[in-house]
């Protein structure tokens, strides 16, 4: 059985990329890996320096702290 954090009934994530103000993806994830894709890529038009921010959702109190990277491609 695999470890669900905080006492949660389920191991959920907000995922959002950046591109400087500009959101070009949100996307929630139920496991604590997610892979941005050429593909995504590509639909969201990214390029350049780009911001990777990422909360766990509570269900009681909704998402925690996001946790920030910037990375480029």
């Amino acid at each position: 059985m695999e470890e669900i954090p905080l006492s949660e009934t389920q191991e959920r994530y907000q995922v959002k990329i950046f591109s400087g103000a500009q959101l070009l993806r949100q996307e929630e994830v139920h496991q604590a890996q997610w892979r941005y894709s050429a593909a995504m890529q590509s639909l969201d038009g990214a390029q350049g320096l780009l911001e990777l921010q990422v909360a766990q959702l509570s269900e009681s109190f909704g998402p925690g702290l996001f946790r920030k990277f910037r990375f480029t491609i």
